[in-house]
């Protein structure tokens, strides 16, 4: 049986960001005691690209967390949907918020020149992946078809 109240759908969930959290604090423990260094040389190029991923993710999550206030649209992943938002980033991808806690750990571990947060960004991913799977479901059921015609012609990520 699917479950229809978003907040027993994501019990046992941590919140994302606490998880990118974590995973910040995990990555720089193992960064500390076992330093695995993730680029060598044209680190200032590397350190560009990581300051560009923190810088959009952090534009990407404030255009979209204004065009989900403007629509009335709850930014907590566990409180209930009113609406499937289709402006802005969400022409482009399905989860543009998810995609920035992405960048953003990926800008931190890139200028942390850290393979450890390459690594942990792996699990994260995935652990997203979760959260985005279970929100489709409840999607599907609330929404039903509009939701499904919105999945066919966006991308989950990009």
């Amino acid at each position: 049986m699917l479950k229809t109240d978003k907040l027993s759908l994501f019990e046992g969930i941590f919140p994302p960001p606490l998880i990118v959290l974590a995973l910040l604090i995990a990555g720089s423990g193992l960064q500390w005691q076992i330093p695995l260094v993730f680029q060598k040389q044209y680190r200032d190029y590397w350190l560009i690209i990581g300051i560009l991923s923190i810088v959009f993710s952090g534009l990407l999550a404030f255009f979209t967390s204004r065009i989900m206030r403007s629509q009335r649209t709850p930014v907590n992943f566990n409180k209930p949907t009113i609406m499937i938002v289709k402006k802005g980033p969400f022409r482009f991808t399905r989860n543009p918020l998810y995609l920035s806690l992405l960048m953003l750990y990926a800008g931190i571990g890139i200028l942390m020149n850290s393979l450890w947060f390459a690594l942990l960004l792996v699990f994260l991913f995935f652990f997203l992946r979760r959260v985005i799977l279970l929100e489709e479901k409840y999607l599907e059921h609330l929404f039903s078809s509009e939701y499904m015609l919105y999945k066919s012609a966006v991308r989950r990520w990009i």
